[in-house]
């Protein structure tokens, strides 16, 4: 499991934005190099949920992407090691095409994202990109056309619908920003519920069930602002005065949640995001389940085979 929160969020939070629209890997290694790529994207011909986005997620989806995300302000060394990840996985797609007697267009080639809370200017005058459009804020292009790269600062990206999913990665001021337009979104919009449960299940992921990761000073913290704090504390107040389930459900999925997380850390040892992302979408009967089922487990295949075998309830 990263040491990151913020990492943790990120790769999570990107995951679950694109996978309607095709194939997603965390962590997925380079071929041939003992390299990970924070996430990999791949389309589908005929994804199941039609795409109505537009900007940079309607060009994230419309190609293989490789997102590396980062809460400050990479070096140029770190910019670096993402392109040389790139040019190893587009070099793998290309011999595969080769095997395959297929020819490739452009859009089979592999576009990076680097998606980072700011950009110095150091960095940018010394990769030498370029901003295509005027109007386009903080987004950057590699002039060369076989690095499709794309630098993103996260905190200069125009404040509208199409970046809200990009400032929400962001720090500070930005992401405070940003989760008052989801809470302002209307209540019938689709967008609303899923983003705000996300927060939620990372909230108690990163900081109720993991609380050393904030003992060390050098640990990069997701700043969830009040706001959000007092969102999440409204919903709950709120669903015990009207007499409604739904509050007492939130707090039983948080501590049966915590209670599963922990036995399943001590039992068989930290867990990755991939598996610890299928660990929160169960629900609080399956997690009572789960914490009963872990004394049994002797290692992570046991795991593995419990969640194939209990399917989250819909």
């Amino acid at each position: 499991m990263t040491q990151n929160p913020f990492d943790a969020f990120s790769k999570e939070f990107l995951a679950d934005l694109l996978i309607p629209y095709g194939t997603v890997e965390r962590s997925f290694e380079v071929p041939g190099e003992s390299k990970f790529i924070d996430l990999l994207f791949l389309p589908t011909a005929s994804p199941p949920l039609k795409p109505k986005v537009s900007g940079l997620l309607k060009q994230v989806i419309s190609t293989p992407s490789v997102l590396e995300v980062y809460s400050g302000s990479p070096s140029e060394d770190e910019i670096a090691t993402c392109l040389a990840k790139l040019l190893w996985l587009r070099e793998d797609i290309v011999r595969s095409a080769n095997r395959d007697d297929r020819k490739l267009v452009s859009n089979d080639y592999p576009r990076l994202w680097i998606l980072a809370n700011s950009l110095s200017a150091s960095v940018r005058k010394k990769c030498a990109v370029i901003q295509e459009n005027r109007s386009a804020s903080g987004i950057y292009h590699f002039p060369n056309s076989i690095i499709r790269t794309v630098l993103v600062s996260l905190k200069e990206v125009p404040i509208n619908a199409d970046t809200l999913w990009l400032r929400l990665l962001a720090r500070h001021a930005t992401q405070t920003q940003a989760i008052r337009e989801v809470l302002s979104l209307s209540t019938d919009d689709p967008r609303r519920d899923p983003l705000l449960r996300m927060l939620c299940a990372w909230k108690i992921v990163t900081i109720e069930t993991n609380p050393s990761l904030f003992e060390n000073p050098g640990a990069t913290k997701m700043a969830y602002p009040q706001i959000f704090l007092d969102w999440e504390a409204a919903t709950q107040e709120r669903g015990e005065q009207i007499g409604e389930k739904r509050g007492e459900q939130i707090g039983e999925k948080k501590k049966a949640l915590t209670i599963a997380l922990r036995l399943l850390n001590r039992r068989i040892g930290a867990l990755d995001d991939a598996i610890q992302s299928r660990v929160v979408q169960l629900s609080s009967i399956q997690l009572e389940d789960l914490s009963e089922a872990v004394l049994d487990f002797s290692s992570l295949n046991d795991l593995n085979q419990w969640l194939h075998d209990h399917p989250p309830l819909l």
